[in-house]
């Protein structure tokens, strides 16, 4: 059996590298060395590309969100934020 901690660093573990983080990048931040500020920069590092994927991802859903009504012949052709879309409203 696995404890809790095991499960949280397994977790942890593939959620890291789905987000492109390298194995000995996730060694030191589960177990060390935690030396000179080597902790601080991987993970500020990384908080900063997170953001930026956050950021992506709501335009995205976004636009999923007003193509999901959209009834526009192409996405070249539609303003989504704009009245012209031809949503089902």
């Amino acid at each position: 059996m696995f404890s809790q901690e095991d499960v949280r660093a397994v977790q942890f573990v593939r959620d890291a590298q789905s987000l492109g983080l390298k194995l000995d990048e996730i060694a030191i931040l589960l177990r060390g060395p935690w030396n000179k500020g080597e902790i601080g920069n991987v993970a500020a590092k990384h908080r900063r590309t997170i953001r930026a994927r956050i950021a992506a991802l709501k335009r995205i859903d976004k636009t999923l969100e007003a193509l999901e009504t959209c009834r526009c012949d192409s996405y070249v052709e539609c303003d989504l934020n704009a009245d012209q879309c031809k949503r089902d409203d």
